[in-house]
C-alpha cells in the first residue's frame, strides 16, 4: 500500500533578525488504521477579494465519522 505523506514549510528571510524556516511532515492514513490513503478529493482553495467577518470555510455537512479531514488556512 503506498504512503501518502504531506510536508509542510513555513520560511522567510525578514520576518525577524534571523531566517526561520520550520517544516513539518506527517503520514496521512485511513482513519481509523495505519493504512496509507487510497482516495483524495484533493485540494481546494477559497480566495477573498476582501475581509470576511462570517465566512464558512468547511461545512461539517461534507464530512461523517469515517472521514479523516486535514486543513490548512493561510492568513
Amino acid at each position: 500500500m503506498a504512503t501518502t505523506t504531506a510536508t509542510l514549510t513555513l520560511s522567510s528571510a525578514d520576518l525577524s533578525s534571523q531566517p526561520l524556516s520550520i517544516t513539518s511532515t506527517m503520514a496521512l492514513n485511513k482513519a481509523g488504521t495505519v493504512v496509507g490513503l487510497d482516495q483524495s478529493t484533493g485540494l481546494a482553495r477559497k480566495v477573498y477579494a476582501t475581509a470576511q467577518s462570517n465566512a464558512t470555510l468547511i461545512s461539517a455537512a461534507d464530512y461523517d465519522d469515517n472521514i479523516h479531514a486535514k486543513v490548512y488556512i493561510k492568513n
